[in-house]
């Protein structure tokens, strides 16, 4: 089975070193900047990815980000939503990303159907537009298509692991300005622990992606750590009303998934991935909650939250043989 690509189009680098970003069910949105700034700037992370609302003509409520490849979005609806960005500004959070979802919501985008093609490409420049004024680090393009098969399987090349996707990254990669970086988030890393993982992981350097290998030089690597490992078919069976899941039990979770679930083990795991990341790490969780003042809600264990902290400490020393 393809793998999911996340591609991280980051408009230009706001200072040097290894940086940590948060993304998982807790997505923000630009409401929720303003709302959990402070906390957000008391965390461990350099930005979060983060979705847009909006209010179409009729006043109903719509995720831009998840609806990108279905409507056109007017720049009169964008607009209140890229000034509550410009709102949220924070000296401290500089690499926020705007997600963008290549897919429609309920199937696979058809590439090859021009008024669709015209709707997502208008939907991207008005992305780039909000996420430069707004002064975010970049965009987040998602092409993983979550209600049916991978994106663009059609055509000779659809063969290939990605169908099209390859040619799209490779005409992304001809194009981008000389400031802009292209990253794949790398989901594979999501179950890594340990410095060679990440080392293997960047000499594969995403071969697949690129039906070029001169441009595939030019396609950096950013590493994704799933925090709340694999919760879903526990959380399933744990099924207890009104209790939160406690993701953190080794007992919910079969013996070869423990390790990863270990706060000790987590913490050299993002220290491993900070020190031998092109520039980006990103922590995902679902059952785990970061921005919620409730610590019911949030159902995030202080174990896990200082293996953050620590992870960014040892980082400087991690993987020096690699």
């Amino acid at each position: 089975m393809p793998r999911a690509v996340l591609l991280l189009v980051a408009l230009a680098l706001a200072g040097c070193g290894p940086r940590l970003l948060q993304w998982g069910w807790d997505e923000p949105d630009q409401r929720d900047l303003l709302r959990y700034r402070s906390l957000m700037e008391r965390s461990p992370f350099d930005g979060v990815i983060l979705r847009l609302s909006t209010l179409d003509a009729t006043g109903r409520p719509d995720n831009f980000s998840w609806e990108a490849a279905t409507r056109l979005f007017p720049r009169e609806e964008l607009a209140p939503a890229v000034a509550d960005l410009k709102a949220a500004a924070s000296s401290r959070l500089r690499h926020h990303f705007l997600r963008v979802n290549l897919n429609p919501a309920d199937g696979p985008f058809d590439f090859f159907d021009d008024a669709a093609s015209a709707t997502l490409t208008g939907n991207l420049v008005a992305a780039a537009q909000a996420a430069r004024e707004a002064d975010l680090a970049g965009l987040l393009l998602d092409p993983e298509a979550y209600s049916g098969p991978c994106l663009w399987q059609d055509g000779e090349l659809s063969s290939l692991a990605y169908g099209l996707l390859p040619a799209f990254v490779d005409g992304i990669l001809a194009a981008r300005p000389s400031r802009m970086r292209i990253v794949d988030g790398f989901e594979p890393t999501y179950g890594a622990r340990g410095c060679g993982e990440f080392a293997a992981a960047r000499r594969d350097r995403c071969a697949a992606l690129s039906l070029n290998p001169v441009r595939l030089a030019d396609l950096e690597v950013a590493f994704g750590l799933w925090m709340d490992y694999g919760p879903t078919g526990p959380c399933a069976r744990f099924g207890v009303a009104g209790q939160p899941c406690p993701w953190y039990d080794p007992l919910l979770h079969p013996e070869s998934r423990q390790e990863q679930l270990d706060p000790g083990r987590f913490r050299e795991a993002v220290a491993a991935a900070l020190a031998l990341t092109d520039g980006y790490v990103w922590i995902y969780a679902e059952q785990a909650r970061w921005w919620t003042t409730d610590p019911r809600e949030a159902n995030l264990p202080e174990a896990y939250a200082e293996a953050v902290r620590a992870a960014r400490r040892a980082a400087g020393a991690a993987c020096r043989e690699n």
